[in-house]
C-alpha cells in the first residue's frame, strides 16, 4: 500500500507469509530486510501473474517475541476468579486458559519492569463460547496494580471470525477513553492516570460471562515483546473505487499525499454506476503515484455467500479473478495487498487469501506496529460519514511509534 508519504525508489517490494491452521499461530513473519515498511508498495511494469496455480509465498523469518510468561503457575488469580491453567494444543507451547464461571475470573503477571514504549506487547489468543461472553481484557500497569491501561480484546475482533485464534500488537498511548476512540482501539487509561510505558512491572488477563451460569473462556497461547519499526506510517484506502473520492485525490495531491484504491473486479470487467472506470483508476496510478489493490471480483461478504463444500474453491476464483481484473487493465500496482470485501474474513477463507497475498487488511478497528501481528489481519481506522474525523487517530500516531490505515468509505 502507498503510504501517505512521497515515494523516492521504484523497486517493487514484496513480502511473505505462512498461512494460518486451525491451531493457534506461533510468531508471525517479519517484513524481508528490503521492506522498509508494509505499507509502501512501488509501482511496477510487472505484476504477478494470476494464475490460480501459482503456488504460495515462501515463509519468512518470524519475527523476533522475548515471552513474558510461559506457564499458568507464573499467573496469580485473584480472589474470586474461577481458574487458570495451561492449555495443551498440537504445535504450540506456553498456552494458558483463564476461566470465568459464576461472574468474572482474572489473573496478574508481576514481574520486572519491561520497556513498552519502545517494544510492542504481542498477544496470540482466542475466546470461547463468545455468545455468552460479557467481555475480555488485557491490561498492564506501571504502579504495580494500583491503576491500569485496559484493552478490550473481544471488541479487536470482527464478528465473523468466532473463536478463532487472533494475533494482535498492542502500541503503547497515553490516549484516555475520551479521545474519541472505540473500546478496542486502543488502551483505555482512567481521567488523571497517566501510565510509564517505559517500565510496566505487572499484566492483567480478565474474562466476564453475561451472567453467573455463563461459562467462558479466554485462551493466550503467547504473550510477550515483540521488536517493532519506529517509522510510524499513515496509509489511506478508499474502498470500492467510488467516483466521489476524486475531489478527496486533488486534496492529497495538493498536500503531497498519496493513497490506494480498492477495486472491485466486475467493475472493472463492465463500468458500474457511481465507480472508478479504468481510464479515472489510471490516471490516479499513473498520474498521481498512487496504488490500485484487489477487493475481490463479486465484492460479497465471504462469510456469509461462501459456505460448503466447494466454497473455498469458489472464493479462491472471485479472489483470483478480481487480481486477473487488475492485470488486464494494468493497475495491479500494489500485488502484496488483498482487501476483504465488507471485512469479512475466517481461518478458511484466510487461508486461500494467504496463499496468493502476503498481506490483508480487514476493518477490524485499532493501530498497527510494524511488523504486523498478523499480516493477513491488518486493523484499521474508518471514516464512514462526513461528521467522522481522524482526529483521535492522528493524535494516537503523533504520541506514539504507531501506524494507522486510515479507511474512507466515499
Amino acid at each position: 500500500l502507498s503510504s501517505g508519504q512521497s515515494r523516492n525508489s521504484h523497486h517493487r517490494k514484496t513480502s511473505t507469509h505462512q498461512p494460518d491452521t486451525d491451531t493457534p499461530p506461533r510468531r508471525q513473519p517479519a517484513t524481508p530486510s528490503n521492506l522498509k515498511s508494509p505499507f509502501t508498495l512501488e509501482l511496477h511494469s510487472e505484476a504477478p501473474s494470476a494464475d490460480a496455480t501459482a503456488p504460495p509465498p515462501q515463509a519468512e523469518k518470524a519475527a523476533h517475541v522475548t515471552l513474558l510468561a510461559s506457564r499458568a503457575s507464573e499467573w496469580r488469580a485473584t480472589p474470586g476468579s474461577y481458574a487458570i491453567r495451561d492449555l495443551h494444543v498440537p504445535e504450540v507451547k506456553n498456552a494458558i486458559r483463564l476461566y470465568a464461571r459464576n461472574g468474572q475470573s482474572s489473573a496478574v503477571l508481576t514481574r520486572r519492569a519491561v520497556n513498552l514504549a519502545r517494544q510492542s506487547l504481542y498477544l496470540t489468543f482466542r475466546l470461547l463460547n463468545r455468545r455468552h461472553l460479557k467481555g475480555a481484557a488485557i491490561a498492564v500497569s506501571s504502579d504495580h496494580g494500583k491503576s491500569w491501561a485496559t484493552w478490550a480484546l473481544a471488541s479487536s475482533l470482527h464478528a465473523s471470525w468466532a473463536d478463532g485464534w487472533l494475533s494482535i500488537s498492542l502500541p503503547s498511548s497515553n490516549l484516555a477513553h475520551r479521545t474519541g476512540h472505540a473500546a478496542g482501539a486502543t488502551w483505555i487509561i482512567d481521567n488523571g492516570i497517566r501510565i510509564n510505558w517505559s517500565k510496566i512491572n505487572a499484566v492483567r488477563l480478565s474474562v466476564e460471562g453475561q451472567d453467573k451460569h455463563a461459562s467462558v473462556a479466554l485462551d493466550v497461547a503467547e504473550l510477550g515483546l515483540a521488536d517493532v519499526d519506529r517509522r510510524p506510517a499513515v496509509a489511506f484506502v478508499f474502498d470500492d473505487g467510488y467516483t466521489s473520492i476524486l475531489p478527496a485525490t486533488e486534496m492529497m495531491k495538493a498536500a503531497g499525499l498519496k493513497g490506494n484504491v480498492a477495486l472491485i473486479g466486475k467493475c472493472l470487467q463492465a463500468p458500474c454506476s457511481g465507480n472508478l472506470d479504468i481510464a479515472q483508476a489510471h490516471a490516479l496510478q499513473d498520474g498521481y503515484g498512487w496504488d490500485m489493490v484487489n477487493h475481490s471480483m463479486y465484492h460479497v461478504d465471504a462469510v456469509r455467500n461462501y459456505v460448503g463444500p466447494m466454497s473455498l474453491a469458489a472464493y479462491g476464483r472471485d479472489v483470483a479473478r478480481g487480481q486477473a481484473e487488475l492485470v488486464k487493465a494494468g493497475l495491479n500496482s500494489a500485488p502484496n495487498w488483498f482487501i476483504y470485501p465488507h471485512g469479512s474474513t475466517n481461518r478458511r477463507l484466510l487461508q486461500v487469501v494467504a496463499a496468493r497475498y502476503p498481506f490483508a487488511r480487514t476493518t477490524m478497528p485499532g493501530e498497527e506496529r510494524i511488523p504486523f501481528a498478523d499480516p493477513h489481519r491488518v486493523r484499521t481506522f474508518e471514516l464512514h460519514y462526513p461528521k467522522d474525523t481522524s482526529e483521535g487517530s492522528g493524535d494516537a500516531t503523533a504520541l506514539t511509534p504507531a501506524s494507522e490505515v486510515l479507511v474512507v468509505r466515499r
